[in-house]
């Protein structure tokens, strides 16, 4: 598994076919979406992810902008 920071965003990115990277993404996926990060896949255009979905093999966190 692998983190990395671009500005403010987060990507993950694990191996879909090791055990250990799928359970410790998963694990830091759960983590960043309860403190209110936003979980996001890049396809063609961006789409939110609302579950963790081991065979995507990265996501991009992104956080909830603040209002005022």
């Amino acid at each position: 598994m692998r983190v990395t920071n671009r500005g403010t965003i987060i990507i993950l990115e694990w191996d879909i076919k090791s055990s250990d990277d799928v359970k410790n993404a998963n694990e830091y996926f759960n983590s960043l979406t309860r403190q209110g990060w936003i979980a996001i896949i890049e396809n063609d255009k961006p789409h939110r992810l609302l579950e963790f979905k081991k065979d995507i093999g990265k996501i991009l966190f992104i956080p909830l902008a603040e209002g005022g």
